[in-house]
């Protein structure tokens, strides 16, 4: 008996350590398998990258030798409230009779010849967000045309700055806006700033409660201010501020102030999101404030 009870034991245990082994095989084919998958799943990603890079390479060079151009470039400026597109372009062949032709944002303009037979014109445009200019060839026999690259203006028209507030114990606050002078945009100096407003939002309902100007003051003192950029205002910026107190002497109040910029060219330039909030129940108040990117708001 105690022999037959041993042997199922022996048995019992033999068969626990070939069960244990087995899950070990099979975890260890099971890492293997998912090691496997990875490798695989990386030379698919390598080779899809390859071919796409060949295809993107195949693209350019069919693009190159379909053009009419053997070089080509175009550039945007902002001078007095308008938009300056100036192209230059090399055709790979003219006809004797061709006349070309500069197009963008329905205006048009003929392109005169350098010596070393390039191409180029210049256009004067309204204030748009995008624009595509067309480089037209026009003989008799009809025409050629093409078009150069894509030109987006968000960035030439938008104007950098910061913001920060200050709330005394007095129930006064002021609100400070300061924008960065930037020489190829649209506010170089403070003659280009024709104004500069303060929208007063009720956050809850956004409801405008009233707008006040700013008016051109030095920049807020280091460390006075319980904004968040209190420690770190530009000192070079055009620095603006408004008086507010009228709108927080009652409490609770919950409010969005947003900058509204006013180029003298007549660009209007706006955030986002406001330049500064401020909220206050009984024994709570609070604000944000901080950079800023004031840019137009074209209609959708």
């Amino acid at each position: 008996m105690k022999r037959i009870q041993t042997l199922a034991a022996v048995g019992a245990i033999a068969a626990l350590l070939l069960l244990v082994l087995t899950l070990r095989q099979v975890s260890a084919l099971r890492e293997e398998v998912d090691g496997l998958q990875d490798r695989l799943s990386r030379m698919e990603q390598g080779l899809a990258d390859e071919i796409s890079g060949i295809d993107n390479a195949v693209r350019r060079t069919l693009e190159a030798q379909g053009s009419l151009f053997s070089d080509a470039a175009a550039q945007l400026d902002y001078r007095d409230g308008a938009l300056v597109l100036t192209a230059a372009v090399l055709p790979k062949e003219v006809g004797a009779d061709e006349v070309l032709t500069l197009s963008a944002g329905g205006v048009s303009a003929p392109m005169a010849a350098g010596a070393d037979g390039t191409y180029t014109g210049t256009l004067t445009l309204p204030l748009v967000q995008e624009l595509t200019p067309t480089v037209a060839f026009t003989s008799p026999a009809g025409i050629r045309q093409e078009a150069l690259d894509y030109l987006w203006t968000g960035d030439m028209l938008t104007v950098d700055g910061e913001s920060t507030y200050d709330a005394a114990e007095d129930g006064t606050a002021a609100v400070y806006v300061g924008l960065d002078p930037y020489g190829d945009g649209p506010v170089e100096g403070r003659a280009d700033v024709a104004s500069l407003t303060l929208r007063v939002v009720d956050a809850p309902t956004g409801i405008q409660l009233g707008e006040i100007g700013m008016e051109p003051v030095n920049p807020p003192d280091q460390g006075t201010s319980t904004g968040s950029t209190a420690s770190a205002v530009n000192l070079d910026a055009l620095w603006y501020s408004a008086d507010i107190s009228e709108y927080v002497r009652e409490k609770p109040y919950d409010l969005e102030l947003w900058a509204v910029l006013t180029t003298s060219g007549g660009l209007e330039l706006t955030d986002s999101g406001p330049a500064v909030t401020l909220h206050a129940e009984e024994g709570r108040e609070g604000g944000s404030s901080g950079d800023l990117s004031l840019s137009p708001a074209w209609a959708e």
